[in-house]
């Protein structure tokens, strides 16, 4: 059985509004839309095979969505009547939100997921347990993904993003963008134009796909990262491979550079305990 609460709030704000939002157990879409409005709707959700149960533990769900000069405040909290009380039913903050394109948005969830698209504002904030997807989104952004997925397509960025224990995926973005990764796998894929990368990765596997062809400008530093470049016009050519180990370096860090014959490129990297591929 499925009982579900339903709100819905819009507000009228011009000049890039702020978008504040703190959540848990949020499945979150952001959309922008060409009007001076934030649409906020939300989807309160209790299932369990106990409607009375379900309809009891819902309750626990409290919310709110407010608004304060051209701010609007999204918030959600599980609060129980018993300290470390166990509910058995499955219970979601669903929300459906729309922005004007220029709005700037903070945002911490916990156990959830949140999906943008078409947002030229600022991004910040903090996920944990929480996916993050991002679809034609330009602008800045500084996240933190603690377990977590992050999957970015056609989308123009500058700024950083640290993860833990998650998988990346990047498709057919640009701009200049600096990753901080522990444990996981990257996997970019390189379209149209050139994404400026800069890595610090720790045991993560990066995989590389470069179709078009690009010259590389990428910066990786790391530990445990095997790495691997794929592309009919990155094979390696021996005389173009240079290799400098640092013997008077406690950590032992070494750096290829690869320029390819027929185009210029820059890949600097920095690892210890792993691998390069290149083919």
């Amino acid at each position: 059985m499925v009982l579900t609460r339903k709100v819905e709030q819009q507000f009228t704000k011009y000049k890039r509004p702020l978008l504040f939002i703190n959540t848990e157990r949020g499945i979150i879409t952001i959309k922008g839309w060409p009007h001076a409005e934030i649409k906020v709707v939300l989807k309160l959700t209790a299932k369990n095979v106990n409607v009375d149960i379900a309809r009891k533990e819902l309750n626990y769900m409290t919310y709110s969505i407010t608004e304060n000069y051209n701010s609007v405040y999204v918030n959600n909290r599980m609060v129980l009547d018993q300290p470390n009380k166990e509910i058995s039913s499955i219970i979601l903050a669903e929300y459906e939100i729309f922005v004007p394109y220029e709005t700037n948005i903070r945002i911490d969830n916990r156990f959830g997921k949140l999906e943008i698209t078409d947002v030229k504002g600022l991004i910040e904030g903090e996920l944990h347990y929480s996916d993050l997807s991002l679809n034609r989104k330009s602008g800045p952004i500084t996240m933190l993904i603690t377990i977590g997925d992050f999957n970015i397509t056609k989308s123009k960025l500058s700024g950083t993003v640290t993860t833990r224990h998650s998988n990346i995926s990047i498709s057919e973005t640009f701009g200049k963008l600096r990753l901080e990764t522990e444990y996981g796998n990257m996997n970019l894929s390189y379209g149209s134009e050139l994404l400026q990368l800069s890595i610090l990765s720790n045991a993560t596997i990066i995989n590389i796909e470069n179709k078009n062809c690009h010259p590389l400008q990428m910066s990786l530093t790391g530990e445990y990262c095997p790495l691997k470049i794929s592309g009919s016009c990155y094979t390696p050519v021996k005389q173009y491979l240079n290799s400098e180990n640092k013997h008077n370096s406690d950590q032992k860090e070494w750096k290829l550079n690869y320029q390819p014959p027929d185009k210029p490129a820059k890949l600097n990297i920095n690892a210890k305990f792993g691998s390069l591929n290149m083919f």
